[in-house]
């Protein structure tokens, strides 16, 4: 559709960085994003992780209770978190906080409205760091990070085992963000960081078929 096609767009448009979108209430079905190559932060996994689903029904009032999950909170400051950069909204439905959203779509299937207030995938919590994302994709991002001072950097990725956050061929120390996010500690200067998501459970299913070939 004219939307979908739209939202390709958008994304196409950040080149490289990474951002996530929401719809309110029926306009994308389940699924239809992750079609695309888009990024939802609705859950319509059941193997969503639990701590996620937790945060987003005590913050945001999101029902995780039902398949088709339908956001309503707009106002929420988690969508800024969350790295959404655009929200998707029905035809004729408005979002009147024009400090915050800003129209950049508008037709017979729908509306799609840029966040302004969004936070990139990945920043520092405090003053003094800067975070560039050099190179992203859905299961590995390539970071410069220039430090003043020993510090954190917090993202909006949910801290499942298998993450893994290297710098100068060491690991950094990983550090759950409200219990849920992944965070690590940087060094003070400038450090290339990769991280990547490999999780244990992924490589068993190879290497037991590999055995029972042998």
């Amino acid at each position: 559709t004219p939307l979908i096609s739209k939202l390709v767009e958008l994304k196409n448009a950040q080149r490289g960085a990474p951002m996530r979108i929401v719809a309110t209430g029926g306009i994308l079905f389940p699924n239809t994003s992750a079609m695309f190559g888009l990024e939802d932060i609705r859950a319509q996994d059941p193997m969503a992780p639990a701590r996620y689903l937790q945060i987003l029904a005590e913050v945001a009032g999101y029902d995780v209770g039902r398949y088709y999950g339908r956001w309503r909170n707009v106002d929420t400051p988690m969508l800024d978190f969350l790295n959404v950069r655009y929200v998707v909204v029905a035809p004729g439905v408005d979002l009147p906080d024009r400090a915050r959203y800003r129209r950049v779509y508008d037709g017979p299937d729908g509306g799609i409205f840029q966040n302004t207030h969004v936070l990139p995938r990945f920043f520092s919590v405090q003053r003094g760091t800067s975070v560039g994302i050099v190179a992203a994709e859905s299961d590995r991002y390539h970071l410069q990070i220039n430090a003043g001072t020993p510090g954190l950097v917090a993202s909006s990725i949910p801290a499942w085992a298998g993450w893994k956050v290297v710098s100068g061929g060491r690991s950094l120390d990983t550090v759950p963000i409200n219990d849920v996010f992944l965070g690590f500690n940087v060094p003070a200067g400038r450090s290339d960081v990769y991280v990547s998501y490999s999780p244990l459970m992924f490589w068993a299913g190879p290497w037991s078929a590999g055995a029972a070939l042998i």
